[in-house]
Parts: structure tokens; sequence; C-alpha cells
């Protein structure tokens, strides 16, 4: 019976986190092994391929999102790390990582870079519609998907304000509302987004539910600090209202 290979890192998870940590100890010389489950690089190939990012350390004018992941896997398959598109399902105290295709692997370290997905808001209508282009999503991957749309943007953060900023030359009409009554994201794009007519703004406001028949066709908004309820009129819902943690396995 041959005996089973012991690998000196193997890793969870083949995002931002994952890669750069294979590619860090294969610079060391040692063994390394990581799996993915979904695609290679994570939230920047799934949710924002073509979004540039303006602040990764070495490129000062920024880079595009899946360029950055063609990188990090040519570099990490020139460094001999082995890479398995296969998903965890447990890992045991004795340092072996089962996957859901019934294999088994050893282990000196593991290290775990499962990532992070968007938050649901788990309201009515979000599951309903968030499926085969129905008209909830969780980010602008595709552009083209806003084209004269009327497009409702939910969440203060950063990711909220880009979305709304990326699609006023798209989009028919833009309403961006926000539970609190000020944005945390960057002071200039907020400052940016508030002299746009196109985009309407709604601060102290949450989405009650999301309504249509086959697609999205309005949402209920409710404010909370003057407790009114009322409707608007809307084709598409992008929730931006932040991450969780892809760790329920090792719960």
């Amino acid at each position: 019976m041959t005996e089973q290979k012991v690998y000196d890192v193997i890793i969870v998870g083949g995002g931002p986190a994952g890669l750069t940590a294979g590619i860090m100890c294969a610079d060391r010389k040692l063994d390394v092994l990581i799996f993915e489950g979904g695609k290679w690089g994570g939230l920047l190939s799934t949710l924002y391929p073509n979004k540039v990012i303006p602040n990764y350390p070495g490129f000062p004018d920024g880079i595009v999102a899946i360029e950055l992941v063609r990188r990090w896997l040519k570099q990490a398959k020139e460094s001999n790390i082995e890479m398995r598109n296969e998903r965890v399902v447990e890992i045991t105290e004795h340092k072996v990582v089962k996957t859901q295709e019934d294999k088994e692997y050893k282990g000196k370290v593991i290290m775990i870079a499962v990532g992070i997905r968007p938050r649901a808001l788990g309201i009515p209508g979000e599951q309903k519609f968030s499926k085969k282009d129905k008209g909830v999503y969780y980010y602008v991957t595709h552009p083209e998907d806003f084209i004269d749309k009327r497009v409702l943007v939910v969440g203060g953060g950063d990711t909220a304000v880009d979305a709304a900023l990326d699609l006023v030359d798209l989009a028919k009409e833009i309403t961006i509302v926000h539970r609190k009554d000020m944005f945390r994201a960057v002071d200039e794009n907020v400052e940016k987004m508030q002299k746009i007519n196109k985009i309407t703004i709604s601060l102290n406001t949450e989405v009650d539910k999301i309504e249509g028949d086959e697609v999205v066709e309005k949402v209920v908004l409710w404010n909370n600090k003057t407790n009114e309820t009322f409707e608007i009129p809307i084709d598409t819902v992008i929730l931006s209202v932040g991450m969780v943690p892809n760790s329920e396995i090792f719960d």
C-alpha cells in the first residue's frame, strides 16, 4: 500500500489570501497544495472581474481585478504549487482534509483562507429574484444588465457608492438608500455622487420587501426616522450591505 503524501502546507481557498499565501510558502521551498471549490480568485473573479482596483500595492495606476487574478495564477503555477478545484467539506483533528469528491489529503499545516461572500438582507422577495437575472444582484458584475433600468442600490459603504457611480451613464435612474444618516464610503466619492442629478439619495431608509411577478417591479421602503412606508417602481436592486465569512464548515 502506497503511503499517503504529506504536504508542508494545505491551503483551503483560492482567493486573494489563499493564492498570496501559497506563493509566499512556495518561495520558502515548501510543498503547497491549494483547494478552491468555486472560481480561482474569489470575489475578484466572481463578483467584479472588470472592476479597477485603485489601491493594490505595486500598481499605482490601478489594475483590473481579473488581470490581478491571472497574474497570481501564473505565478502560482510557475512556483509548482499543486492546485485542485475541489470543495473541502471537513478538516480532521489529524490535519486530514476531506473533499466533496471523497478524497483525502494530509498536511503538516492547514491554512483556512475561505474568504467572504455578500451578506443577504433576508427580506421577502430577495431569494426569489436573486437568481437567473430576475432583478436582484449583489454587485455590478455585468454593467450591460443595467442599461436603461431603474436601479435601487442598498448600502452605505464603498461598494454601494461605487455601484451607483459606475451605473450613472447606463441606468435610466438610480436611487440609493442607506439605513443610517450618513455614508461610510470615501468622502470624495460620496460628494461626487451627491452632485449627480440622476442619483436620488434616501438616508435613514431600509428595504422592507421586493415585489414583482416574474421579475422585480417595485420595492417597499421604510424610513426608520419618520416610520413612513412607501413604494417606488424599480427594475433592478443591488444589495451592497456588507460581507460574511464562508466559515460555516469550521464552526
